[in-house]
């Protein structure tokens, strides 16, 4: 009994909870969010490299009356965590003269997936790709 108790003792310890996780160690790599409604479909791809660029591909499609609309692009900007946030400036490829900030709050964060509040109070959640 007293060894199945030590050695609880040593797995416990010996591994970190989500919320110890620390973002800026380890959400370099590739990341997705995908937002769905009735007649929308937006779906952002995301590569964080740990330099802090950032390069995402963006498409956007909508249906209404039997129609669809459909626009992808891509932009290319940085990336930093600052206090319990993260922070995004992207410019769009096809206009190097827009930039587009973002900053998100950390709701969740693991290995797999993180769970933001974007500016306009919306929860987003992210999948990290294998």
């Amino acid at each position: 009994m007293f060894r199945l108790l030590i050695l609880t003792l040593v797995f416990i310890t010996g591994c970190s909870t989500t919320s110890e996780l620390n973002p800026m160690d380890h959400i370099s790599g590739e990341w997705t969010f995908t937002e769905k409604g009735n007649d929308y479909e937006n779906r952002k791809n995301c590569i964080f490299l740990i330099s802090g660029e950032l390069a995402c591909s963006i498409s956007e499609a909508g249906f209404a009356n039997g129609y669809g609309d459909a626009e992808s692009y891509q932009t290319k900007g940085s990336w930093w965590i600052k206090n319990d946030s993260l922070i995004l400036i992207e410019t769009p490829t096809f206009n190097l003269k827009q930039n587009l900030n973002s900053q998100y709050s950390f709701k969740s964060f693991t290995l797999s997936k993180i769970i933001l509040l974007n500016n306009n109070g919306a929860t987003e959640v992210w999948y990290k790709k294998d």
